[in-house]
């Protein structure tokens, strides 16, 4: 393979620099040094991303500065990979850096560290180059997700706490784990609540009832009882009281709920109550065995998502999965974000107002849809159309198609009609196992409670999550001496797990 025309050599009296396009990627003066210079003045990290090899002089230095870091040097142009292994001062048997030439993001390696351990370098000369640049956007993406769910975490955990205690007390709840397969090969449709519902609901009038199986998060129940229609269940996931008014209509639907779900949804619900496992951290790993793991992505819809793969279910068609502001609306009609809008109007801030300021109450990125159009969503939806895209392509959701749905998510297929997808993926009634209650003893909260204080006493254990078992082989014996320092450096993280654990615990959780 030949050097790409791009790049050009750059001989000085300290070394020998590089070029790419004509930019300046090394030093011709002192190549080693300036690495070394740079990497002096970067924080602390357990984890340094290096994007673009450049000559490897900076992965190198990094490692030398920093002494328990992994460094993980991406390049995804192959030509760029192939001029810096001619460099003469080029190696690549280095201690803890590793060069990896990949165009996909690593999330198996990333997911083993905390968000803020985590530190991404971008080469200023590389920063126009669209692989480079894809790959810095889906990392940066990846990263904010994990601080907003660390957040959330200790925003809410006190609540999550007490609503698991209550809870517990309940003799009604059934695991979902007995559901699993219950529709193998079989279509679902999925509605969520976004405004172009309403278009699609039109559409189900026309067809028989028996001939599908609907499954409705929380916030579209309202819409559906507007036009009679009743879905075979309902899924709510969300822990605040707000949230729960969205079920007040629900009757002898199945409610598909997490153990840390509002208690008031459970109580009131005379039907059947299915729990699936949480993923909240301080019970998550604990329900694993009797509650299967629904990932949710951030959103009810998500968790609707993955309760449809683990029905079995072959091909869903999502109903207002719009992900964005159709119109300036917020959700379909009727829904309790409406009626709430409604309600507190008035003359100087009238219901179009607060829609617009809910639109703009969050930075707005443009995207493309199917159709070709470019729209505006705010972050929020940006990150849960990318959590379902991630999904579908991982296959941990079931085929996805959308009917009017504004957004995209590439691999979510267009529909024309609700009857036409149904003659293509023929569906079939759920057919719920008949099994006894799981008759919750008090003694589990206590089981979680003492396990999790053992936790929060053993540093060994500090930080729950692992790398997966494909990137700790591959980092092999460095992985032991990366736990040490994540251990041994990550004060403040672990002072904030500890405040959180007794947060979830703490006496106010108890009657």
């Amino acid at each position: 393979m030949n050097l790409p025309e791009e790049w050009t050599w750059k001989k000085g009296p300290g070394g020998l620099g590089a070029l790419w396009k004509g930019k300046t990627l090394t030093s011709s003066y002192s190549p080693r040094q300036d690495a070394l210079r740079k990497a002096q003045h970067l924080p602390e990290a357990a984890l340094y991303v290096v994007l673009g090899w450049g000559t490897g002089h900076l992965a190198r230095s990094l490692a030398e500065i920093h002494d328990d870091s992994l460094v993980l040097a991406m390049e995804p142009h192959p030509g760029r990979a192939f001029a810096a292994r001619e460099h003469p001062e080029w190696t690549e048997a280095v201690e803890r850096v590793f060069f990896l030439q990949e165009t996909e993001v690593p999330y198996g390696l990333l997911s083993g560290f905390p968000h803020h351990s985590i530190h991404l370098l971008f080469h200023p000369a590389l920063e126009e180059e669209p692989d480079l640049t894809a790959l810095k956007n889906a990392i940066s993406i990846y990263l904010d997700r994990q601080a907003v769910n660390f957040r959330t975490l200790k925003r809410f955990a006190g609540l999550w706490g007490r609503n698991l205690r209550y809870n517990l007390e309940c003799d009604r709840l059934e695991s979902a784990n007995a559901w699993k397969g219950s529709m193998n090969g079989s279509s679902l449709m999925i509605a969520a609540a976004g405004p172009s519902l309403d278009a699609a609901l039109q559409q189900l009038k026309g067809i028989e009832p028996s001939s599908y199986t609907l499954l409705a998060v929380d916030s579209a129940l309202p819409a559906l009882r507007a036009r009679a229609l009743v879905p075979d269940a309902v899924v709510s996931m969300d822990a605040q009281y707000w949230n729960s008014r969205h079920v007040d209509s629900l009757d002898g639907e199945t409610l598909v709920v997490e153990l840390v779900s509002h208690p008031s949804v459970i109580r009131r619900h005379r039907g059947r109550v299915v729990v699936t496992g949480s993923s909240i951290p301080p019970v998550a790993d604990l329900e694993a065995q009797r509650f299967p793991h629904l990932p949710s992505g951030g959103s009810v819809a998500t968790a609707a998502a993955s309760f449809a793969a683990l029905l079995g279910v072959s091909h869903t068609l999502w109903l207002g999965l719009d992900l964005s502001w159709v119109g300036g609306r917020t959700h379909a009609s009727p829904a309790l974000a409406e009626t709430l809008i409604q309600a507190s109007a008035h003359r100087l801030e009238p219901p179009e107002t607060k829609n617009l300021g809910a639109s703009l109450s969050q930075p707005r990125v443009p995207i493309t849809t199917l159709e070709g159009k470019t729209i505006l969503v705010d972050q929020r939806h940006h990150l849960y159309a990318l959590w379902l895209d991630e999904a579908q392509a991982n296959r941990l959701i079931p085929n996805g198609h959308r009917l009017f749905a504004q957004t995209t998510i590439p691999r979510f297929l267009p529909e024309d009609s609700a009857a036409a997808f149904l003659q293509k993926h023929p569906s079939r009634k759920i057919c719920p196992p008949k099994i006894e209650p799981w008759q919750a003893p008090l003694q589990e909260y206590a089981d979680i409670r003492r396990a999790w204080y053992a936790w929060r006493q053993d540093p060994s254990t500090a930080y729950p999550q692992k790398l997966s078992q494909t990137w700790n082989e591959w980092l092999g014996p460095t992985y032991t001496s990366l736990q040490r320092f994540r251990f041994r450096s990550l004060e403040k993280e672990w002072a904030e797990r500890c405040a959180i654990i007794d947060d979830f615990f703490s006496d106010n959780t108890r009657r």
